[in-house]
């Protein structure tokens, strides 16, 4: 009893974060800090695992090897097909880059001159000796041809033309042009000529 008579009033305390306890900054703070070590342990295992999959991943299309993403063709008319089916022209502009076969087949279009240099590389690859066509006065617009069984065939923008030529000079007189301005019979010289002769100057 107190002074006055009273019984005095006994207060019960608890540990801060205990059972009986109530949430309090320290409690909580206490909380948030086992939340951030976690969220950084998961943060570096994410890490590591975007490392991981980075060393192993190509790091532009032209690292990745064609017969990764084609499948093996052996006759010209497998490749014409596999060309219909997977490749489509598409108007870009033919002066922002050189032409690249792996990111043409990659992307699934390009314009004339990609998809010729596309077509040439596939009819390389089942034996076929073909040429790449280069028309100044239709805007370079380029073209692919080859011979089979006597005749010369036509594959423009990808396309195989239903006619066939027995001589080049049908081939200028169909597309309607008195010459033709460059004639490659291998990729790499077309994307040679195409890269220091057109690509830096900008020519149209």
């Amino acid at each position: 009893m107190d002074a006055m008579g009273r019984n005095p009033v006994t207060k019960k305390s608890y540990k801060i974060g205990s059972r009986k306890g109530f949430n309090t900054k320290m409690s909580i703070g206490k909380k948030d800090e086992n939340s951030s070590r976690v969220h950084m342990v998961l943060a570096a295992l994410t890490l590591s695992l975007l490392l991981a999959c980075h060393s192993v991943t190509p790091r532009t299309n032209r690292d990745i090897p064609l017969n990764s993403i084609i499948p093996k063709m052996a006759t010209v008319d497998e490749v014409i097909q596999w060309v219909e089916k997977n490749l489509y022209f598409k108007n870009v502009d033919p002066w922002d880059s050189a032409p690249e076969v792996i990111d043409v087949i990659k992307d699934g279009y390009g314009d004339c001159k990609m998809l010729a240099g596309v077509v040439s590389v596939l009819l390389d690859s089942v034996g076929k000796k073909n040429l790449i066509i280069v028309i100044k006065k239709r805007n370079w617009h380029m073209f692919n041809t080859y011979e089979e069984d006597g005749k010369w065939h036509v594959v423009d923008n990808g396309r195989l033309v239903k006619r066939t030529f027995r001589t080049f000079d049908e081939i200028k007189s169909y597309f309607k042009v008195s010459h033709f301005e460059e004639t490659f019979d291998s990729y790499k010289e077309f994307q040679r000529w195409f890269n220091e002769e057109i690509y830096p100057k900008g020519k149209r």
